[in-house]
């Protein structure tokens, strides 16, 4: 959720809107002070419905939408930003979360020497 919320609001302040962008950074700059941490009920609902302003409701229910959203919002950013040399590329990978075994893991990977 936090990178999509990062892609939103880099939209916002390359669109000059800054009131949108204020209140997305509001919301994963409460994410970021909640990460290792428990979360209280009634943070995990403010958390949500504060997320929901910005995502489509689908974006966490189908995996397809939520793929199609990030890819739609991405080229969105890309076609704004000035400084976007059209040398970007997403990567998309399925992953195994939870911790099923001792091979289970999430996390991402970066690479300057794509193969």
């Amino acid at each position: 959720m936090k990178g999509i919320l990062i892609v939103e609001e880099k939209i916002s302040v390359l669109e000059e809107d800054d009131k949108k962008a204020a209140e997305i950074k509001a919301v994963v700059d409460f994410i970021d002070s909640k990460l290792g941490k428990k979360i209280k009920e009634a943070d995990k609902d403010k958390l949500l419905a504060e997320i929901e302003k910005f995502i489509p409701e689908s974006f966490c229910e189908d995996a397809y939408d939520q793929l199609d959203y990030t890819l739609s919002r991405v080229s969105r950013l890309l076609s704004l930003d000035e400084m976007n040399e059209d040398d970007t590329s997403i990567g998309v990978q399925a992953m195994v979360y939870g911790n099923t075994g001792d091979k289970s893991f999430s996390g991402s990977f970066f690479t300057r020497d794509v193969i």
